[in-house]
């Protein structure tokens, strides 16, 4: 009687694992019912699968070493918990601790294995909460030294601007001590007062959006801060406002109102430095090339006048060349010899070539700065062919003649 009163589950098990004892405690603690044990269930099968392997092993170990063991492992059966506080339920695995020992004839046969069940689950489950919870506090830990010596400014703050947490990287960024701090936040000015005036409307817009409606905020703004900085290599020193590079999101509370906000504030005045050198430079480079193409411009058009005089010059040479030949041949008085006249002839072509490609170079120079300065405009138009094509016969027909 005292057995079944127990709160300890005790059983006796057959080596060919027939039960042949058991309390009502062995019954709730397994999941086993009368049943199965009726029905000569293995009570192997009211093991957890996981651990089956587990248990079958010391089993087996005990009835060839005729020794006892103890061993913990799961059940099958649920396991739920309900704290009286709260009233919260927690569910899991049913943990047992088992010890056995084979109990044998005198012939030294075992007769059964009897052993002994305590449900040991809500000390698992303990133990796993505080596992858990040692766990949080080593993490709280690391993040905190972590983030004390971490580059980047790091707070935490209320949704109204209250510092929750700030490390030591956030005050020397933003350039004030903790105690010029807590004056400001003492007049209600806090970090806001460190930011550049013409910045503070758009800094203010993101952060009521942040703390009301959640919404992440990533921006760039300046600080009242003066910046300067000196190149190790060349030892240039370039000055120039503070600029940073704020981050931040919002904790949501189960109402799904904004509790919190954490973010982190990074200096980016050398990159923003950088970038506006940059854009001088090519600026300058823009304006050294405008200027460039600007002479070449004005040269190419001063090249036309004295091309358009060697091109007359050479072929009124020609021309003239061409008659006194002409006139020679029909009195039978030449003013120059056969010979010479060729060659004055055939450089009087040279020029004219010559003249025409650099015209042409001329005249790419020009089109392709019109193409520059969205000066050239092509457009389709209805033309008479045979009127066009007859034109620009007439344009080159000195060329033509001479081909």
């Amino acid at each position: 009687r005292m057995a079944q009163l127990a709160p300890i589950g005790m059983y006796a098990i057959t080596p060919d694992s027939r039960t042949t004892f058991h309390n009502k405690a062995y019954l709730d603690i397994t999941g086993i019912t009368e049943d199965s044990i009726e029905a000569q269930t293995d009570p192997a099968e009211y093991v957890h699968p996981n651990d089956r392997e587990r248990v079958t092993t010391a089993w087996l170990q005990c009835l060839e070493d005729k020794q006892s063991f103890t061993i913990e492992y799961r059940v099958s059966r649920a396991w739920s918990f309900t704290d009286p506080i709260s009233g919260e339920t927690f569910e899991g695995d049913t943990y047992v601790l088992a010890t056995a020992a084979p109990e044998m004839d005198e012939d030294g046969n075992i007769v059964h294995v009897q052993g002994w069940l305590l449900d040991v689950s809500d000390r698992k489950y303990h133990e796993k909460i505080r596992i858990q919870q040692i766990e949080v506090e080593q993490s709280e830990t690391k993040f905190a030294r972590l983030a004390a010596d971490a580059p980047l400014g790091m707070y935490l703050l209320k949704p109204n601007g209250e510092p929750l947490y700030l490390n030591d990287a956030y005050f020397e960024i933003l350039g004030f001590t903790r105690e010029e701090f807590e004056e400001a936040q003492e007049r209600g000015l806090g970090w806001g007062d460190r930011i550049h005036e013409d910045d503070q409307p758009k800094v203010g817009e993101a952060w009521m959006a942040l703390a009301e409606r959640g919404i992440p905020l990533n921006l760039e703004y300046r600080i009242k801060k003066p910046w300067k900085y000196i190149d190790e290599a060349t030892g240039l020193e370039m000055s120039g406002e503070t600029w940073l590079q704020g981050t931040a999101i919002a904790e949501i509370g189960i109402d799904g109102s904004v509790v919190a906000i954490q973010g982190f504030v990074n200096e980016i005045s050398l990159k923003k430095a950088s970038e506006r050198l940059l854009s001088e430079k090519l600026e300058d480079a823009l304006e050294h090339k405008r200027q460039a193409d600007r002479f070449i411009d004005m040269t190419s058009h001063e090249m036309r006048n004295p091309l358009s005089a060697i091109l007359q010059s050479a072929d009124g040479i020609l021309t003239t060349l061409e008659n006194n030949n002409r006139l020679g041949i029909t009195s039978g008085i030449t003013t120059f010899s056969g010979d010479v006249l060729e060659t004055v002839l055939d450089a009087a072509q040279t020029i004219i070539l010559c003249a025409q490609h650099q015209g042409r170079i001329v005249d790419d120079i020009l089109t392709l700065s019109k193409l520059d300065s969205n000066l050239l405009v092509v457009s389709p138009d209805t033309v008479d062919m045979r009127s066009l094509l007859e034109k620009c016969f007439k344009m080159h027909e000195a060329e033509l003649i001479r081909a």
